[in-house]
């Protein structure tokens, strides 16, 4: 897909410490992961999350730039509109092409969304300019995916969706929602129609990733409050009547091989070419 470079602008808190390690948010032992980010497009549309990976790129699903890129990216805990005194700082960026994980996802993706989707839904947007200087990158665990109830005491899924089914266009809240997660296995494959180790499967009912939540991160917490990025998310693992919100997420492991492999390339052509 032909897409044109469009004006970005970063709204928000991006401060030196903007990625440090997790921090307890609102005294209820929720940490706070102000790397997801909301991405608006045309006409005050927050449709997606997405995560920043670096201080050039930032983290999504694919399907959430197939159809048009996002005018702008927002950090902080509410989206407000722009003539709100509560921003606190702004920057004129540009935004490339994206990079996607499997290059003819969206081509895919107008014929069978479902099936494109399934261990394909990454893509990559890139700043031509970097991010204030001294923003820590997230860093990813290495090795071979593992069971995240076995390392991690807490599992957040963070999206700037909606805990209920209710959407409302322009303004949403952080939603940071605790999960119990795991590898999708050979029988989850058949049951639930995820990618059988390159996705992860992830529900604490009534509680669930909705509407705008995709592109957002699947997070591991440890008990000392440091956290890893897992996954990101894709889709609902069935659908509910009003389609909004799912019943279980399906998440895109950055752990898998394959993926870490094409985010570690694409970090490295950043760097190669500032």
């Amino acid at each position: 897909m032909q897409t044109k470079p469009v004006a970005t602008r970063l709204l928000g808190w991006l401060c030196a410490a903007f990625l440090a390690a997790a921090s307890v948010a609102h005294g209820q032992g929720i940490p706070s992961f102000p790397s997801v980010v909301a991405l608006e497009y045309p006409a005050g549309r927050i449709l997606c999350s997405g995560v920043v990976l670096t201080d050039r790129l930032v983290l999504t699903a694919a399907h959430c730039v197939c159809a048009e890129l996002p005018l702008n990216v927002f950090i902080g805990r509410t989206v407000f509109p722009e003539e709100n005194a509560g921003l606190h700082w702004r920057a004129d960026l540009k935004l490339e092409r994206p990079a996607f994980f499997s290059a003819d996802f969206c081509l895919r993706y107008s014929a069978a969304s479902a099936e494109a989707m399934r261990g394909n839904d990454l893509a990559l947007l890139r700043f031509t300019s970097p991010l204030q200087p001294g923003i820590q990158k997230i860093l990813l665990r290495r090795g071979e995916p593992s069971d995240p109830s076995q390392s991690f005491a807490r599992i957040f899924a963070v999206g700037w969706g909606e805990s209920i089914n209710f959407w409302r266009p322009g303004r949403k809240t952080l939603a940071e929602l605790d999960l119990i997660a795991r590898l999708c296995s050979p029988d989850d494959e058949l049951k639930h129609d995820c990618k059988a180790g390159i996705e992860m499967l992830a529900a604490r009912p009534p509680h669930d990733t909705c509407f705008a939540d995709s592109g957002g991160g699947l997070y591991g917490v440890k008990s000392d409050g440091t956290f890893s990025l897992l996954g990101i998310t894709s889709r609902a693992s069935r659908e509910t009547p009003n389609n909004m919100c799912g019943a279980g997420g399906i998440y895109t492991s950055v752990e898998a091989p394959g993926v870490r492999k094409w985010i570690t390339s694409e970090i490295n052509k950043t760097n190669a070419n500032p």
